[in-house]
């Protein structure tokens, strides 16, 4: 997706701004709640193709709030986007909502389970894209500022490393 639409980066020419490619690539706007949470359930975020709108949790820290829209947008490009294929992700009516622990891949659900486990292998791919995620590490050899650099936690960090066959 990135190599055809160009990449928005943060401020600091590093990170990928993907509030900027949601609102401008995808035409999804997205809004950040207080105490997000819909149907009685505390959410982190919730796609609702139907209002062409992306909700994240306005109270999560930075680095969460950049993977839970990352996440959603997961939701947005492989399933809503994907018309005509097979749904890869549980909808619950006209919207795809996402609780701190879905993102978290603790569901019961084997395909649930795994429909998020996509979502956040894609989320992390985005915001941290292999070979700028390998740079950055290799030229500063610390998790810190490369965390910094990309807009990540430490851990989402920590496991991208680790997938990406740089840390044990």
């Amino acid at each position: 997706m990135l190599r055809y639409t160009g990449v928005p980066r943060l401020e600091n020419a590093i990170g990928v701004d993907v509030e900027v490619l949601v609102r401008t690539k995808l035409d999804f706007d997205v809004a950040y709640i207080e105490n997000l949470c819909i149907r009685g359930k505390q959410l982190s975020g919730a796609l609702i193709p139907e209002h062409r709108v992306i909700l994240v949790e306005a109270f999560d820290i930075w680095e969460r709030r950049r993977f839970t829209l990352a996440h959603e947008c997961a939701h947005l490009v492989l399933d809503f986007r994907n018309a005509g294929s097979p749904s890869l992700f549980e909808s619950h009516g006209d919207s795809f909502i996402c609780a701190p622990d879905d993102i978290g891949t603790t569901e019961d659900s084997p395909w649930q389970k795994r429909r998020e486990v996509l979502a956040n292998q894609f989320a992390a791919a985005l915001l941290m894209p292999g070979r700028l995620c390998k740079q950055l590490y290799v030229e500063n050899n610390s998790i810190d500022d490369c965390a910094g650099a990309l807009g990540v936690s430490r851990q989402a960090l920590q496991i991208r490393l680790n997938q990406l066959g740089l840390r044990a």
